[in-house]
């Protein structure tokens, strides 16, 4: 499984502000380059691929990370599903549908072959959710996602064990998930947040 993910900010660079002060010249100090002295080049620092940038789950939506400087991105609830479908391009061509049955009305939904669903209404995120293909792939900042035991789990989220008829359920904080049996050696299985389609 992937180690877990530093956070910091979004992706961007910043530029010179309104009041920023322009360098001034001094003819009388300055100072002729030796002939002899080699120009110094700087080194470029690399930067991201659209293919190596990872995806966490949270609560409140995912989070695009650059695993090289750790600066993130959020794609909160309700960000639109072209963009969102553009900042997750690199991950591959999703499977997609329209769930017309679910509670909250039609969802759409695009399952990418890592075990991330992202759920649309009104063309619009509402939801996400993660099952075992999720496994080593997808997990939160913390590090948990499928595949993470119930001791890690409580390690990282304080969580509430709600009756549930879909088996052994779990919510940690707006994240809901399950376990594949009551043991501190249990595996999560799935996770999800937002708006989904689940029957109980």
């Amino acid at each position: 499984m992937r180690a877990t993910l530093t956070a910091g900010l979004l992706f961007g660079l910043a530029g010179c502000g309104p009041n920023a002060i322009p360098a001034t010249r001094n003819d009388s100090a300055a100072v002729a380059p030796s002939p002899s002295a080699s120009p110094v080049t700087p080194t470029p620092r690399p930067t991201a691929t659209a293919s190596s940038i990872l995806v966490a789950i949270e609560g409140e939506g995912l989070r695009l990370i650059d695993p090289d400087s750790g600066r993130t991105r959020p794609i909160a609830f309700g960000t639109p599903r072209r963009q969102t479908l553009s900042a997750l391009a690199a991950r591959g061509q999703p499977e997609t549908g329209t769930n017309t049955e679910c509670g909250a009305g039609p969802l759409a939904w695009a399952r990418f072959s890592d075990g991330l669903t992202v759920q649309f209404k009104d063309d619009r995120v509402a939801g996400w959710s993660v099952d075992r293909a999720a496994e080593g792939k997808v997990t939160t900042m913390a590090g948990i996602g499928p595949g993470s035991t119930r001791a890690a789990l409580e390690g990282a989220y304080a969580i509430e064990m709600p009756d549930s008829t879909l088996g052994i359920e779990f919510a940690a904080g707006d994240m809901g998930g399950l376990l594949d049996g009551p043991g501190k050696d249990a595996k999560v299985t799935d996770m999800w947040a937002g708006v989904t389609c689940m029957f109980r």
